[in-house]
């Protein structure tokens, strides 16, 4: 018995003010359980068999990754010595899922705190940080950055 369902897509039933997403399951080691992720295809492109293209690309790599045995469970609790090196991490997966503008903020970010954390001599500095954390702090840092205008 697999662990995994391969990935599909959710069109929205074509439409194309809904958000799309692509979905597939994987079997959660403490439950045994299927859990759902989601990865979402962009709203910015704006036509329909533009995104099914996007969507058929997407599917083709995560099901290559299904086959080849990736496993989003231990990928989440996957921790890392070098801040660096999680952060280069990070912006692998931001590469995959965001566009590309995104990501290139993204980089920019990482950029301006690599050069931070040389100035104060931390730049190889081993500490333990989980996936999730380097996440939150790319997402805090830029919304510090850009706050949201108030209501």
């Amino acid at each position: 018995m697999q662990n995994f369902k391969t990935a599909k897509l959710f069109d929205a039933g074509g439409d194309l003010s809904q958000r799309w997403f692509i979905f597939y399951y994987f079997r959660s080691p403490e439950t045994g359980k299927f859990r759902r992720f989601r990865n979402w295809i962009p709203s910015t492109i704006l036509s329909s068999s533009a995104r099914r293209d996007k969507a058929h690309l997407m599917i083709k790599t995560i099901n290559k990754k299904l086959l080849q045995g990736y496993n989003p469970f231990v990928q989440l609790d996957k921790r890392y010595k070098l801040l660096t090196s999680g952060l280069t991490y990070v912006l692998t997966l931001k590469a995959q899922t965001c566009r590309i503008r995104s990501y290139h903020t993204y980089c920019s970010f990482v950029n301006q705190f690599n050069d931070w954390l040389e100035s104060v001599s931390l730049l190889f500095s081993q500490i333990n940080l989980s996936f999730h954390l380097l996440n939150n702090l790319i997402s805090a840092w830029l919304l510090f950055r850009n706050p949201m205008p108030a209501a």
